[in-house]
């Protein structure tokens, strides 16, 4: 759910192509796959439980089922779906699977344990916190985004040697370090002044509207630029709320879906965002310092405790306070550089890399067989 997912596996995809040419590959909805009714059911519920009742959701996640578990309706839907999956694989007949989704991987597990055997299968986490989920008794192939998460998941069985350090899977074109200054010019945001980057993820969720009103109260020339992903109607509105804002010191510019965050995040002296897990990891490989406002219940806020610990981002709890803290950051350019220094030694700016690397180690060479081991991404010779 969400675009971080998906853009974890084009990410990889990028990653694979640099490195192996000549691999036919494909990535593929898992929700969508397994049905376009109930994918686009599920995702519309997805987005109206979190947008509607974001407790509830936060509850939800909290009920942890047993280890190696799953609930029964989620058991229920990876059953139902995995006759989809399974076509799917005897028509493409892959080498490597590549799950950037709990949910493809769980369906991989039901497909193991009926068919006795499956293509090597590797499971993306890309937050910074391991859902019980995850835990599949009969997977053995884990890519996580720090150290910290290991005990996750060998404390519900998973032997340790399954599990690899790689980081969240990122453009790598989050890692260059441009010329700030012409970037800036060539994007309309020169002048020397401080640039604000807006964001609410891919389904431009999370508190952008607030954010916008609360930069009524900054004094200081600066440029605001909110992305608001896929949301049209947000964009909209947000346009029309910027209009009365003319009259202040403050440039604001309203955009919806971008291809180039990087660009964006590369021009910023500070994000104003929720914590979703790739774009922390982003910010945290353009060096980009974090305000982090009403993450929501769940993986969000599980993501915000990493950041905060590591000092690469400040948290507000309400407008005054994201003005508050905007200001005393613009202000503060010493803690802003030691944010940026943070943020860089948090990153993991090659992890694509390192998996595009595993995914080839997998693959069947002359004489050795794919071996019979344990979203989707699906990798053919």
């Amino acid at each position: 759910m969400g675009t971080g997912h998906s853009c974890a596996a084009e990410a990889i995809l990028y990653a694979l192509n640099r490195q192996g040419p000549d691999l036919e590959t494909q990535v593929v909805n898992s929700f969508q796959y397994a049905s376009q009714r109930v994918g686009k059911m599920v995702e519309d519920g997805y987005l109206q439980l979190l947008q509607s009742f974001p407790t509830l959701y936060g509850l939800l996640y909290e009920n942890r089922e047993s280890p190696n578990t799953v609930s029964g309706v989620r058991r229920w839907l990876t059953q139902l779906f995995a006759g989809n999956f399974e076509l799917l694989l005897d028509s493409y007949r892959p080498d490597v699977v590549v799950c950037t989704h709990a949910f493809p991987f769980g369906v991989m597990s039901v497909l193991r344990e009926r068919r006795g055997w499956i293509p090597p299968c590797i499971g993306v986490v890309t937050d910074f916190v391991v859902h019980p989920h995850w835990a599949q008794a009969n997977m053995d192939r884990y890519a996580v985004a720090t150290p910290e998460l290991l005990p996750q998941l060998t404390g519900r069985g998973i032997p340790e040697s399954a599990v690899r350090v790689t980081g969240i899977p990122i453009d790598t074109r989050f890692s260059e370090r441009p010329q700030v200054a012409a970037l800036r010019e060539r994007m309309g945001l020169g002048g020397g002044l401080p640039v604000i980057l807006v964001m609410g993820g891919g389904l431009g969720m999370g508190p952008v509207g607030r954010v916008l009103r609360s930069l009524r109260r900054i004094s200081e020339p600066t440029h605001v630029v909110v992305l608001t992903g896929k949301n049209e109607k947000l964009k909209a509105r947000l346009e029309a709320e910027a209009v009365p804002l003319a009259h202040l010191p403050i440039k604001v510019q309203v955009l919806g879906y971008v291809h180039n965050v990087y660009d964006y995040m590369h021009a910023a002296d500070l994000l104003v965002t929720k914590p979703g897990g790739m774009t922390s990891a982003e910010a945290l490989a353009c060096g980009l310092p974090m305000v982090i406002l009403h993450p929501l219940p769940g993986p969000e806020m599980r993501n915000a405790k990493y950041l905060l610990a590591r000092r690469v981002a400040v948290r507000a709890n309400n407008e005054r306070g994201l003005h508050n803290a905007i200001h005393d950051l613009l202000q503060n350019r010493s803690q802003l550089e030691r944010m940026r220094a943070l943020s860089v030694r948090a990153a993991r700016p090659d992890s694509a890399r390192h998996i595009a690397e595993w995914v080839l180690s997998l693959l069947p060479t002359e004489g050795r067989p794919a071996q019979p081991d344990a979203s989707l991404e699906v990798v053919r010779r």
